[in-house]
């Protein structure tokens, strides 16, 4: 098992050296970040307060193999992961995740704080250690620097402390939808990877004009709510489908599924299930509902002609069911009932 120890258990020079093992896979890696790593490594020593406060050593039989620093200055909107590395020889055994793991522990003791984030870059092996211990992407950039190798760069964040509910969705979804989000256009390379991301084996080219109950999902998860993918109730698809959300809020006595045609309050962060909107058939759309007019909904939509968007829409026949998660919802199994 690894240990643990302050950077300044060890002697100068320790960071930049481990730094430039674990980027020794490319040389053109220490030719474009040497001096950086230079820097990092006086930094730390210069200031051992701040070392031993904001980063830790993991060892395997005394021998350092790894470290992580993070930046607290931006406290309490959030914490950003630094330098964060594991010799080549002890990659792929675990080490990196735990190194994260104990590196995250000790970041969610600080009071009040909303976001831990991290940046990196597409083609390195990090994006998928960092999605491993709960980071999930919001953001991609293209990399026009020297680094362009390495791939884009992409934006991570694990959200704390955030109250799951109905009114908080409402909020998440129409911040969301005004980002916007957008399939592949003309002239636009498709920036859907963060909602595609969270269903494994789906590619953005597949998604493209077929999102709508992803973004949907997308929401819920940024809004706080803990649900899996494909919870026991949706016997045809994950939450990437219309249908599916029909199958798991019928399956799931903690959530409330109403009928288009029923006499129900409607509030903000309802969601609302649509037949015939786009396609000639049942369950072809969906979207979160911010506002309430009357005789008309605002909600918030994915999809909408391949783009994420704010829509009035007519209280009618369209609307074929609504569903309500209530307040701090967490999934279980246990009260999944089969459909009649």
């Amino acid at each position: 098992m690894p240990e643990f120890k302050k950077i300044t258990d060890f002697p100068r020079g320790t960071i930049y050296d481990i730094l430039c093992d674990a980027y020794s896979y490319d040389k053109r890696n220490q030719c474009i970040w040497d001096s950086n790593w230079k820097e990092s490594d006086d930094f730390f020593y210069d200031n051992p307060e701040i070392a031993d406060k904001y980063g830790l050593v993991t060892c395997i039989d005394g021998e350092p193999i790894g470290f992580v620093t993070w930046d607290p200055r931006n406290r309490p909107e959030y914490v950003e992961i630094g330098h964060n590395g594991i010799r080549e020889k002890y990659k792929g055994q675990g080490y990196g995740r735990k190194q994260l793991e104990e590196a995250i522990r000790r970041i969610k003791e600080y009071d009040g704080l909303k976001r831990i984030i991290v940046c990196t870059n597409s083609n390195l092996a990090a994006p998928k250690n960092y999605e491993s211990v709960g980071f999930r992407l919001y953001d991609r950039k293209k990399n026009n620097a020297k680094s362009a190798y390495t791939g884009d760069y992409l934006y991570y964040e694990i959200v704390l402390g955030l109250e799951a509910t109905g009114k908080q969705l409402a909020s998440v979804a129409m911040a969301l939808a005004q980002i916007p989000f957008h399939g592949f256009a003309e002239g636009e390379r498709s920036n859907l990877e963060p909602i595609v991301q969270f269903f494994p084996g789906w590619t953005v080219d597949e998604a493209d004009r077929l999102w709508c109950a992803a973004f949907v999902y997308y929401c819920c998860v940024k809004a706080g709510f803990e649900i899996p993918i494909r919870p026991s109730g949706c016997k045809t698809c994950h939450l990437a489908g219309c249908i599916a959300w029909e199958e798991f809020a019928m399956g799931d006595s903690g959530i409330e599924y109403h009928k288009g045609g029923e006499e129900f309050a409607v509030k903000p962060g309802d969601i609302v299930l649509y037949d015939r909107v786009f396609e000639n058939r049942e369950h072809d759309h969906i979207g979160i509902i911010v506002e309430m007019r009357e005789g008309f909904i605002l909600v918030a939509e994915g999809n909408v002609n391949n783009r994420s968007e704010i829509i009035e829409r007519p209280v009618d026949e369209h609307i074929r069911a609504y569903i309500r998660i209530p307040d701090g919802y967490k999934y279980s199994e246990q009260r999944i009932t089969e459909p009649d």
